[in-house]
Formats: C-alpha cells, structure tokens, sequence
C-alpha cells in the first residue's frame, strides 16, 4: 500500500512538473502574418499585422521602419507574463496607420522591421523570437501631368471604368443588378471634352445598366462593354472614328487594360493603380480612380489643346 502510496505521489509530482518544463522550454517561434497595400508606399497607408504565439504566450510585438540607417517606430508593445499558469495574451492584431510627412521619413528604398517575442524560458529567458523584414519604396510625390503636349494632338480618349471612372467596388442590389457610383468632377471633364470635339469612348470587360446611361449622359457613343479583347474593341474604334492610335489616349488600372496601353499613344493610370500596371504608364495621375484621376486628364488634354482659356472666359462671363 506504501509503495503504491509512494508511486503515486511521484507520478502527481513528476507529471506537472515534466509539463511545465516543457510547456515553459518549448521551442515554437511566434507566427507573423503582415499586409501591405503594395511595395510602393505612398504618402500615407494602413499596414495590417497579426501574430500569434501556440507556446507560453506573446511578450513583445515591435515595428519599425529603416531609411537611412534611422529607425522609426511604428508600433512597440509588451504583454503581461503569464506566470505559471500560462495565461497568456497568444493572438493579437493591428491596423498600423503610418504617415511618412508627419514622420519626417523621406522618399526612397526602406526596410519594414517586425519583432515578435514569446514567454519561452528558452536562450536564457530571452524567448523564442521572429524576424521579418519588408523591403518597400517610398514614393509620396505623385509625378505631375507634363507629357501632354501640342504635339500629341489628342483627339480621342479612352477608358476603362472599373478603378479609373469608379473606385473599383462593384456593390449588387438583392436582386443582382450591378451598382456603380461616378464621379461628378469627372463627368463635367469628359463633357469638356466632348463639347470641344475630342471624342471619348469607353472599353470595359462588364455590362451594367449605371455605365449606359452615365454614358447617354454625357454624350458618349462609343460605348464597347461587356468585352473580352480590349485590343480588338479598341481597333474598332480606331477604323470607326478614323482616328489613329498615336492620337489617342487610354486610362486603365489592371492586367487586362495593358494591350490597349501599349498601343495607344499615351498610356494613362490612376494614383491606386496596381504598380505592375503603374510601369507600363505614361501618366499616372495624383487622384485615384473614381475620385477624380479622369478629371485631372481632361483638363490637361484641353490645356495642350489651347481650349482651356476659353473654357475658363465662359464661365466666368
């Protein structure tokens, strides 16, 4: 009875005490999980990080940003100890704003530097650590609209509508129809346009009953939607319109707008533009799409056309 007595007081000690070595010696590094809006950063943007710890819990979480040598931090926490319990803080999450004016962080090459630590009694206390880095360019100047010349002769421009008359948020009613939201600066450009004689006319890959009467609207009757080659569309338009593809101008945003940018004669995208597409542009304007970025075209075309002037006595006689 003793030495059962004994047997099972050993098995009591020795049980918890060999999970709580382990439990506190474990050799799990935490978990980083980071999301930025692209590798090129613009003036200011929101970075999305998780971490996680499977192990004795999280105890440090650091951000940084490196230029130059000078670090900047984004985001320093530390989280309580979890004693022997092992009640500990093992998933958290954040939406790191970061603007790089206020910071005093200058265009360029970057480095994004996250830390992330655990409660392990591991390397002398010091934990189980995780090491990311993010390599970004800073680029918070937009480039300024200064190719559209005289000696373009734009006589025709044309445009993709989601992302660049839109913002690129397609919303749908109960009933499937397909809402989209224009922008009004936009619109009274591409009347603009119009009424000086410059045709517009737009190419997209979706149908929508919205863009069929923002088109009526504004005097559009080059209307080419729902369309799978873009190239093809947009040499029809050309042989329609006897208007060359070095005197015309396309504005898109995403993979399938780049044929047409390649052989129009300036290639124009937005501000939000993915920078794979950003490449391929001859213009890339300050707005985002659907906030502005074709009104910013139409009034340069019609500077470069020498109707600016006139438009302005207009409206102010």
């Amino acid at each position: 009875m003793r030495k059962v007595f004994f047997v099972l007081v050993i098995f009591l000690i020795i049980l918890p005490g060999g999970w709580f070595i382990v439990k506190s010696f474990e050799g799990e590094k935490p978990n980083i999980i980071v999301e930025l809006p692209s590798r090129y950063l613009n003036k200011s943007y929101e970075m999305s990080l998780s971490v996680s710890d499977v192990g004795k819990g999280l105890k440090n979480v650091r951000v940084s940003i490196l230029k130059q040598n000078k670090e900047t931090i984004l985001l320093s926490k530390r989280y309580p100890n979890p004693g022997i319990m092992g009640l500990g803080i093992f998933n958290d999450s954040f939406k790191i704003p970061v603007k790089f004016e206020d910071q005093n962080i200058s265009d360029g090459e970057a480095l994004i530097i996250i830390h992330v630590s655990d409660y392990s009694f591991r390397a002398w206390n010091k934990g189980n650590w995780s090491y990311r880095e993010e390599k970004v360019i800073i680029d918070s100047v937009p480039p300024k609209v200064e190719v559209l010349t005289k000696k373009h002769n734009i006589k025709l421009l044309l445009l993709d509508v989601d992302g660049v008359l839109t913002d690129g948020k397609i919303t749908y009613t109960d009933k499937g129809e397909e809402i989209k939201s224009f922008n009004s600066k936009d619109g009274l450009g591409i009347r603009l346009l119009v009424e000086s004689g410059i045709k517009v006319g737009i190419i997209t890959g979706r149908k929508s009953g919205a863009l069929t009467h923002r088109c009526k609207n504004l005097g559009i009757d080059l209307l080419f939607d729902g369309v799978i080659d873009k190239v093809k569309a947009f040499n029809k338009i050309l042989d329609k319109t006897k208007i060359s593809a070095s005197e015309t101008a396309f504005a898109g945003d995403d993979l399938p707008d780049l044929p047409v940018m390649k052989r129009a004669g300036i290639a124009i995208t937005p501000a939000n533009a993915l920078p794979y597409v950003q490449e391929h542009a001859d213009i890339i304007t300050r707005q985002k799409g659907g906030e502005g970025a074709i009104r910013e075209i139409c009034d340069e075309i019609l500077k470069a056309k020498d109707k600016w002037d006139t438009i302005i006595t207009k409206y102010l006689s």
